[in-house]
C-alpha cells in the first residue's frame, strides 16, 4: 500500500474528520482533514471544503472544510476484482409488498412516481481503505469517496450521478433514469416505463429552473455505469442575475430520481414506508469552492460499521413497474458494492 493510503489508514486510526475523493475519469485523488473533531455544518456555497448532505430537504448538511489537505495520483493499473454477490438481510418480500403498495398509490392518483429503497447488509472482513481503493480501480468513470466523522460514522461509494456543477453563473446538471444490466457492450433498447421515467425526471428539472436560469436540454443518451445502462440527459445553462448556488441546490435536491413526483407526497410515502432511515444515502456530497462546485448524488454507496456493510439500493416506481422486475433491478444495482466488500 502506498504511502498516501498509509496517511488515510493513520487518520481513522486516529478517529480524524476526513474525506478522501477522486472526481469522475480523473487520476487524482483529494484528502480533506480536520486535526479537531468539530462537526462543522454547511450553511451557504461561501464556504470552502467538501460538504455532505442527507436525503431529507432542509436537513442538517455537514462540512470538511479544505484547510487541511493533501493530494496524489492513483498510478495502479485496474486490477481483477472477485465479485462477491452473498445479499444478506434483503427480503425481497418485503420490497415487492412495498412496490404493489406503490403502484396502487400511483393508479390512486397519490403521485406520479415515488423511488423506493431497502438497505442490505453484509458481513465483512476488508479494512475501510481496501475497499476504497477497490472501488478507484473498478470504478474509473465514476465519482468514487471515502468520508469519515467520529460523530457521524463512514461512508463510501461510487455514485454514478452528477446534482450539479458550476462556475460562475454557469451549470450543468443531469437527468438519469431507468436501468438495464450491461449484458454486452451495444447498448439496450429502452422499455416504455424507463423512457417514461426518464422523461418525468426531466421535464420536472426543466421546470424547476424556468424561474432561475436560462438553458438548454441535451437530448437523452444511452450511458455506462459500472455494470448497468442508464438513460441520460444533460441539461447547462445561465443562472439568472442575483440567483444563488444555494437556491439552485435547493430546487434540485431531492430530484425525482431518488424521491419522486410531486415530491412531497412521494417523500411522505417514503418515510411511512421504507422503514429505515436513508441517512446520507441520495442525499448530496462534493467539493465547493469559489473557482468551481461539483456536487453528486448519493448512489451506489454503502455504510461500514464493525463487521458490517450496509449497502443501499432503489429504483424509480410508476404506474407501468413490474414488482418482479423491480426486485431484480435491486439485485443488479447492489452488485455494484457487492462486488467490493
Amino acid at each position: 500500500m502506498s504511502s498516501h493510503f498509509l496517511d488515510i489508514e493513520k487518520l481513522l486510526c486516529k478517529q480524524k474528520p476526513f474525506v478522501a475523493f477522486k472526481n469522475p475519469n480523473e487520476q487524482r485523488i483529494s484528502v480533506f482533514y480536520q486535526k479537531e473533531s468539530t462537526l462543522h455544518t454547511f450553511e451557504n456555497s461561501k464556504q470552502e471544503g467538501f460538504v455532505m448532505a442527507s436525503f431529507l430537504p432542509k436537513s442538517t448538511a455537514y462540512l470538511i472544510p479544505n484547510t487541511n489537505t493533501f493530494c496524489f495520483d492513483l498510478k495502479s493499473k485496474n486490477q481483477a476484482i472477485h465479485p462477491n454477490h452473498k445479499l444478506a438481510a434483503f427480503n425481497p418480500k418485503n420490497h415487492y409488498g412495498m412496490v404493489e403498495k406503490a403502484i396502487e398509490a400511483i393508479k390512486n392518483g397519490a403521485f406520479k412516481k415515488v423511488v423506493l429503497s431497502s438497505a442490505i447488509n453484509i458481513k465483512t472482513k476488508k479494512k475501510e481503505v481496501s475497499i476504497f481503493k477497490d472501488l478507484l480501480f473498478r470504478y474509473p468513470t465514476a465519482f468514487v469517496y471515502l468520508w469519515f466523522h467520529p460523530k457521524m460514522g463512514l461512508w463510501l461509494g461510487a455514485p454514478p450521478e452528477t446534482l450539479l456543477s458550476l462556475q460562475g453563473n454557469q451549470f450543468s446538471t443531469m437527468a438519469l433514469a431507468g436501468t438495464q444490466k450491461k449484458q454486452t457492450p451495444i447498448p439496450p433498447t429502452w422499455e416504455i416505463k424507463e423512457i417514461e421515467e426518464q422523461a418525468i425526471v426531466t421535464q420536472y428539472i426543466s421546470d424547476l429552473l424556468k424561474e432561475i436560469a436560462k438553458f438548454k436540454i441535451d437530448k437523452p443518451k444511452t450511458v455506462s455505469a459500472a455494470t448497468l445502462w442508464h438513460l441520460q440527459t444533460t441539461i447547462s445553462g445561465t443562472l439568472f442575475p442575483d440567483i444563488s448556488a444555494d437556491t439552485l441546490i435547493k430546487k434540485l435536491h431531492p430530484t425525482p430520481a431518488v424521491c419522486g413526483l410531486p415530491m412531497q407526497p412521494a417523500l411522505d410515502f417514503i418515510l411511512k414506508n421504507e422503514n429505515y432511515q436513508r441517512e446520507f444515502y441520495t442525499g448530496y456530497l462534493g467539493e465547493i469552492s469559489k473557482e468551481k462546485s461539483r456536487l453528486f448524488v448519493n448512489l451506489r454507496c454503502m455504510q461500514l460499521k464493525t463487521g458490517v456493510a450496509t449497502i443501499y439500493v432503489g429504483g424509480g416506481i410508476t404506474q407501468d413497474s413490474n414488482p418482479s422486475s423491480e426486485i431484480q433491478e435491486i439485485i443488479n444495482k447492489s452488485a455494484t458494492m457487492a462486488s467490493v466488500i
